[in-house]
């Protein structure tokens, strides 16, 4: 009798990922199909309520009005992890370096300037 080729592993691999990849695309057509009838800008605030961000309040003008107000200056550096808890320096333009002014906390980053 003659021997039975073994197909490789790999094809079937490549096979569920294509079944399952068709699947989620019909999933995403039947969910999108499923709007039609919907009242979208309801549903849209409604999902914006969920998550905690009002559209009244111009979430997205008052995030731009604050990262207008970011300057050099009031940028801090703050090294997280367990090898220096609280540490903060200033983010110093190159070629400058932050250096110790002699006074105060040595891991503030208020009493560190920019040189």
């Amino acid at each position: 009798m003659p021997e039975k080729k073994q197909r490789a592993p790999t094809l079937y691999a490549i096979i569920a990922i294509k079944l399952g990849k068709g699947s989620l695309l019909l999933l995403l057509a039947l969910g999108v199909y499923s709007l039609v009838d919907n009242d979208l800008i309801h549903d849209y605030r409604q999902a914006l309520h969920w998550v905690h961000i009002d559209p009244e309040r111009k979430f997205f003008a008052e995030l731009a009005k604050s990262i207008k107000n970011i300057t050099p200056s009031n940028i801090y550096w703050v090294a997280t992890g367990t090898a220096f808890p609280g540490r903060s320096r200033p983010l110093c333009p190159f070629p400058q370096h932050a250096h110790y002014k002699g006074r105060g906390n040595s891991e503030d980053a208020a009493n560190f300037e920019c040189r």
